[in-house]
């Protein structure tokens, strides 16, 4: 029962890795996109300040409204990139803490393999290991 549990983990963990290897050019084209928004707001910014130097004339007004509204859904492109960046975070944090666990699994399975394995060896087994190794402590002939 435990060996099936320990399998089914096993394919799991795979399916996240594979899912993992899948998100690493996710998350380079998250990084992109975020970049991509902070260079056109610099820009919109920049074209902001060009244009209040200028006599306010009402065409110069209507672009200075028509920045203001681009910056504010930039504004909200931005957020949502932060959102995103942070849920595939949270997920790489999640498959971290699965394959600690995972290998925490392992280790104690081995350990208790050892453990079982001693308590099942019988006292001539013992005997004899002991025997065997005194034998390995006189010289060679």
């Amino acid at each position: 029962q435990p060996q099936v549990q320990q399998q089914q983990q096993l394919a799991n963990a795979q399916v996240k890795a594979e899912q993992q290897h899948q998100q690493q050019p996710q998350l380079q084209y998250l990084q992109q996109l975020q970049l991509q928004v902070l260079l056109k707001q610099q820009q919109l910014q920049q074209e902001h300040q060009r244009l209040q130097a200028q006599p306010q004339t009402p065409q110069v007004q209507q672009k200075l409204q028509g920045i203001v509204q681009a910056q504010q859904k930039l504004f909200e492109q931005h957020q949502n990139l932060q959102n995103r960046l942070l849920e595939h975070q949270h997920q790489q944090q999640q498959h971290q803490q699965l394959l600690l666990l995972q290998q925490r699994q392992r280790q104690q399975a081995v350990k208790q393999e050892a453990e079982e394995d001693a308590s099942q060896r019988s006292p001539e087994t013992s005997q004899l290991n002991q025997t065997a190794g005194a034998l390995n402590l006189l010289p060679a002939q």
